[in-house]
């Protein structure tokens, strides 16, 4: 089982911000069965 040992900061935020596979071209809602790989 793979988890956080330790979480050092929780960040709650009023609108979505791209992560790093979204800067780089993956969709950031990444719908299964839409198929929705990329944007």
């Amino acid at each position: 089982w793979k988890g956080a040992k330790w979480v050092r900061e929780i960040t709650f935020l009023d609108r979505d911000i791209l992560g790093f596979w979204e800067l780089r071209g993956y969709s950031n809602t990444a719908d299964p069965w839409t198929e929705d790989r990329f944007s």
